[in-house]
């Protein structure tokens, strides 16, 4: 709701003296704040109040969702395991200008996981930070919107949203850094832009730092045969 007279409120109430001070927020100050914060923020604010926009979703969310999907909770490096090469690249990319990274799995929406995980697993202020900014998007209506947007965000494609080279480059003009998830070509030399597929011996090891017995741990990971989407089933 408005308040009206909430700086004369804060005033009054800042002047018993008990507190060091008094800030009075209202419906216009939040209005306001959710207009020019990241996009991530937008999209967890509203999860919080029941009013998210349709079509996204937030990255600290889906990773909480993978998390705890399984009888045991799951740790980044679960899905983290064998990739250390896309992990850099990620790095790299999020560190440097505004750009498209186009990562490639047989299972696109494993690139949805493994980015979510990647963040999860950073120190807590650049987690926070690119949480902030990082936003899924699923559906062309929602697109359109962040496209647009002032504010620099880390757009994360779903593999349900195809988009053109030039839905792309518009984005990136904007200033936003675009993370795209494809299949891989048949073309040869393109091995540089896949997403690594875990081999069962560091996904025993993931699995059991996430709680497992290592003989269960060794049998979901023998089950997977490297695909991370597989294990995702088994576990669940």
């Amino acid at each position: 709701r408005r308040f009206t007279q909430k700086r004369e409120w804060a005033q009054r109430s800042a002047d018993i003296g008990y507190w060091r001070g008094i800030r009075a927020l209202d419906a216009d100050d939040l209005e306001q704040w959710a207009e020019a914060a990241p996009a991530g923020v937008v999209a967890w604010l509203g999860g919080q109040i029941g009013s998210r926009p349709r079509g996204v979703d937030d990255v600290a969310q889906h990773w909480n969702a993978i998390s705890n999907a399984a009888s045991c909770e799951l740790l980044p490096g679960v899905f983290l395991a064998g990739r250390e090469q896309s992990v850099e690249r990620v790095q790299q990319w999020l560190a440097a200008e505004p750009s498209r990274l186009a990562i490639d799995c047989r299972s696109p929406a494993e690139v949805i996981d493994f980015f979510c995980a990647a963040v999860a697993a950073m120190d807590e202020e650049e987690r926070i930070a690119i949480e902030s900014r990082a936003i899924i998007v699923h559906e062309p209506d929602a697109w359109a919107v962040l496209r647009d947007t002032t504010v620099p965000a880390v757009l994360v494609v779903a593999p349900s949203l195809p988009l053109s080279n030039e839905e792309i480059g518009r984005a990136v003009a904007n200033r936003h850094h675009v993370l795209d998830a494809t299949e891989p070509t048949i073309l040869a030399g393109q091995r540089d832009s896949e997403l690594e597929r875990a081999s069962e011996f560091e996904l025993t090891k993931a699995l059991e730092e996430s709680g497992y017995a290592p003989v269960k741990a060794e049998q979901f990971a023998r089950a997977a045969g490297g695909s991370l989407a597989i294990l995702k089933q088994r576990l669940a």
